[in-house]
């Protein structure tokens, strides 16, 4: 069984499109002349159209001076901001697991005390089970696995349990890059980002299974997927046309791609993506307001 040991944590919930810092805009704010009207005018809250015709859940913007929203009974409380990759991997558990929740959008520029409160590092995502508070988007979602009824997403057998963990681990490496691939269009992969997605194909291959969980995804495709939605937007970003992949490749290469389109049936994936016009905007934008 998985656990919360140290190679499951991440220590950085921060924008996927920028090197350092937290996130510091908000999409739901609607102020004249600024970033967030910006956001408000090329970039819908809720993304894309599934998002539009599936998306019931209430989900707008709390910030400075607003009032604590009461929880819902029988609801478990995700407070996330709409471009989040991490808010997205817990979402999509919360989804996959058919977990009653309802999502709402904290203005990280303007943080309402009772937020701090709830997480004085002011990072996204929290999760509050009225009992409980989480933080950091691993432990969260590893603790919904473990403590809510619903298909277990966590492998129960020993070696491929060690091999998800070690997938993880290597996968937040490659997260640490990836900011770096948004802001700089000259950037080359490092040795570990390689070292990952051979192991992330290898173990495709090995198991034969459409997703890394089997038949259907498990924990460790929903913790990688959000990174996965926004790779073709860096090359989009920076002019880049489609990865020439050599002959020797094509076949695990071709096995990745196969688990891009039914990660992209899931429902979980269907209700949280973005399209990927809306991801390259907002990629440009966050990079204007860094200089």
């Amino acid at each position: 069984m998985m656990n919360t040991a140290p190679e499951w944590q991440c220590k950085e919930e921060v924008s996927p499109y920028l090197r350092g810092g937290r996130v510091q805009y908000h999409l739901g704010k609607t102020t004249p002349n600024s970033l967030n009207q910006d956001l408000n005018l090329n970039i819908p809250i809720h993304g894309s159209k599934a998002q539009h015709e599936t998306n019931a859940l209430a989900n707008y913007a709390t910030e400075v001076g607003s009032a604590q929203p009461p929880l819902e009974p029988g609801k478990v409380r995700l407070y996330g901001f709409g471009y989040s990759p991490y808010a997205q991997r817990v979402r999509m558990v919360l989804i996959a697991k058919n977990i009653p929740h309802d999502v709402k959008s904290i203005d990280l520029k303007n943080k309402p005390d009772w937020f701090l409160k709830l997480n004085p590092a002011g990072k996204v995502p929290v999760l509050d089970t009225g009992d409980k508070v989480l933080t950091e988007s691993l432990d969260i979602i590893v603790f919904l696995d473990k403590n809510y009824p619903g298909t277990p997403l966590r492998s129960t057998d020993p070696e491929k349990s060690a091999k998800d963990k070690e997938i993880v681990k290597k996968f937040e490496e490659y997260v640490k890059e990836f900011r770096q691939s948004f802001a700089d269009k000259d950037y080359k992969p490092s040795e570990g980002t390689r070292a990952f997605f051979s192991l992330f194909q290898s173990e495709l291959e090995k198991r034969g299974t459409t997703f890394l969980g089997g038949d259907s995804p498990g924990l460790v495709d929903y913790i990688i997927w959000p990174w996965f939605e926004r790779m073709k937007a860096v090359r989009e970003l920076h002019g880049k046309g489609d990865v020439q992949i050599p002959e020797d490749k094509k076949s695990k290469a071709a096995r990745v791609e196969a688990w891009k389109n039914n990660m992209e049936q899931q429902k979980a994936v269907k209700e949280t993506m973005h399209t990927l016009e809306e991801h390259v905007n907002f990629a440009k934008l966050m990079l204007q307001h860094r200089k």
